[in-house]
């Protein structure tokens, strides 16, 4: 019985799956640095003020740092538009905001407008009277008629599983079952509707390596946090369904997520042995080598890409960035992976050790007006921090550890808020018990301190000295051990 769960859920998809042709490749199947996708919001006007938040996580950290977007808040009573332009490489699933708790699917492609229109005037048909307009409306309708249907992603459900109680085998069975569910949603959609040929593949593709992604990374947690669990033999098995070399999941940013935990497996064992930070020195690298060995084509250069963006990059390692983007060059013809690499190298690169930390005026749990230079004098450690970041809540036991240490000491921990509202930010304090400064950034001021402060991850630690400057913008967490380097600022 469960083996013929496991091969129905792949011989559904297998039936429905279509291939393009390379020589019918259509321009979407690409990463196209040099564009971006535009939201034409449209809306009735009434007397009240709407919030509406553009907001968005793409796959690639320079599309991250280059463009996350935001909208203002706007007033409905006027006649105009809205206007939202996404810096994105690759077609990507967003989210439209409005009022705070409706996060409505909209899925953008590089070079392309789309326009959305809804009524405000009773927010308990918000949904009902959505249209859209242009090239990928169809698809957009899609992703609203799933959202009626299920309101949760698949993302959510399959995050929400990995991080339960359930053993790994009622785990595996759990996530297929959630799989099914939406592949039967997506294939009777499909009989009455029509989506591109592309779109097909690309949502199968999704869901395909969604659901492995979450099968593989409840056991690597373990692993990396030595846990011994008993692994059934058998577990790994569904992975000899999951083709691995895939160029029809070109643009499936969940396929590329699925071989980097997928990956995880080839390291050597000494690797999960050795401290955070030491290990963090050499695990890009590492991916590369494995990436070398089993990929190909455009495929591995844009892995590769993301591995040394996030893995390399982000961790400040810029010398041995520089090395890796020179052998993506080697016989490449095309060079615009190695060049968006070289891009974000400099971009980040500019916040180094020495550097003004960006200032900000941020209130705090008394609706007090705080700035940077009202703790000149103090050796700071920003913490940039949401409250449904897992990591983040993971780190303040030493959060609070370090504010007991240096109590006194001249030293703050500043906790910066990002995406929630004011309410919810300060029950997540409470119910955490973070120490320390607490702070809460708005819409506008996120997207400068994610620009000022080069951010691509949560949580976000920069290491500030005593006359503002930059000493790390990406320094050990404080679960890695601070304690050194701070003990060293303070008695500068």
């Amino acid at each position: 019985m469960r083996l013929f769960f496991i091969i129905s859920v792949f011989i559904i998809t297998s039936l429905f799956f279509i291939s393009c042709s390379k020589k019918d490749k259509p321009d979407v199947l690409t990463f196209q640095f040099e564009k971006q996708a535009t939201l034409l919001v449209k809306h009735n006007p009434n007397n009240n003020e709407h919030s509406i938040v553009g907001q968005y996580i793409p796959f690639l950290s320079p599309d991250y740092i280059n463009g996350y977007k935001f909208s203002d808040t706007f007033n409905v009573d006027s006649t105009d538009d809205l206007i939202l332009n996404y810096k994105i490489s690759s077609p990507t699933e967003t989210n439209l905001i409005v009022d705070r708790n409706l996060w409505l699917p909209v899925f953008l492609v590089p070079g392309d407008t789309l326009s959305i229109s809804f009524n405000l005037s009773d927010s308990s048909k918000i949904i009902q009277s959505i249209r859209f307009e242009g090239k990928y409306a169809s698809i957009n309708e899609y992703k609203i008629r799933r959202y009626e249907k299920f309101r949760e992603s698949f993302e959510d459900k399959c995050a929400e599983l990995s991080r339960s109680n359930l053993s790994v085998m009622k785990l595996q069975n759990a996530i297929d079952s959630v799989a099914t569910v939406e592949l039967d949603f997506f294939n009777n959609y499909l009989e009455k509707n029509s989506l591109p040929n592309w779109y097909i593949n690309y949502e199968r593709d999704q869901i395909i390596y969604r659901a492995a992604f979450d099968k593989v990374v409840k056991i690597d947690s373990w692993k990396w946090a030595h846990i011994e669990e008993k692994i059934p033999n058998n577990y790994y098995n569904f992975i000899n369904n999951i083709k691995i070399n895939n160029e029809d999941a070109f643009i499936s940013q969940y396929y590329y997520y699925f071989l980097w935990i997928y990956f995880n497996r080839f390291l050597p064992n000494d690797i999960y042995k050795m401290d955070v930070s030491e290990r963090r020195k050499i695990l890009g690298s590492e991916y590369l080598k494995i990436s070398d060995s089993l990929l190909t084509g455009e495929i591995k250069e844009i892995f590769n890409t993301f591995i040394i963006s996030h893995f390399i990059i982000d961790d400040g390692m810029f010398q041995l960035a520089t090395e890796n983007i020179e052998k993506q060059k080697l016989g490449k013809d095309n060079l615009k992976y190695a060049d968006y690499l070289e891009g974000y190298l400099k971009d980040r690169s500019t916040l180094k050790t020495g550097a003004k930390a960006p200032a900000f005026y941020l209130v705090d749990t008394k609706n007090e007006s705080k700035s940077l230079s009202d703790f000149k004098g103090s050796v700071l450690l920003l913490n940039f921090w949401f409250p449904g970041c897992t990591p983040c809540v993971q780190e303040i036991p030493f959060e609070q550890k370090l504010v007991s240490d240096f109590k006194n000491k001249n030293f703050y921990l500043i906790n910066i808020c990002f995406y929630s509202s004011k309410e919810n930010w300060l029950k997540a304090i409470n119910n955490l018990g973070m120490n320390g400064i607490n702070l809460f950034a708005n819409t506008n001021w996120q997207k400068k301190l994610i620009e000022g402060y080069k951010i691509s991850g949560y949580p976000h630690y920069t290491l500030v000295d005593k006359n503002g400057n930059i000493v790390s913008n990406n320094p050990k967490r404080p679960s890695e051990g601070l304690t050194e380097y701070i003990i060293k600022l303070l008695n500068n």
